[in-house]
């Protein structure tokens, strides 16, 4: 049985990891992600520090989310978590996000970068807080 503090600190370094990928995404995927949203540079960096800030508190809110369902599902081995993150993934996040994107009129393109990343980061959280 874990204590709290463990619970707490699975939570947090799976958001913190989710947070980092995000950042290094972000850099590697800079000047297709604004070609593809139609932003300048100048205007993707006007709210740096609020964006990060709100990244990483989303990172946290479902980080958490993520521990009560594997908390309450208990995932019998490692295939089991990946499945359980690659279908809430396809099931929950693209499923809302796809209606948002169309209605946005944004390119296959953005959305690809955009959503890779959450499943690349949900896939992580998931194997941190499953510790595997």
């Amino acid at each position: 049985m874990m204590s709290q503090f463990e619970e707490a600190s699975l939570v947090i370094g799976a958001a913190f990891l989710n947070f980092a990928i995000g950042v290094v995404w972000q850099m590697a995927f800079a000047k297709q992600w604004r070609r593809a949203w139609n932003i300048s540079e100048i205007d993707s960096h006007k709210h740096d520090t609020e964006s990060h800030m709100i990244s990483f508190i989303s990172s946290l809110w479902v980080s958490y989310g993520l521990f009560v369902l594997i908390k309450h599902i208990h995932p019998n081995g490692l295939i089991e978590v990946l499945f359980m993150g690659i279908g809430l993934w396809l099931l929950v996040v693209v499923g809302i996000s796809g209606k948002h994107y169309s209605y946005a009129n944004k390119s296959i393109k953005a959305f690809l970068i955009d959503y890779t990343l959450d499943l690349v980061g949900i896939v992580i959280m998931c194997l941190v807080i499953a510790e595997y």
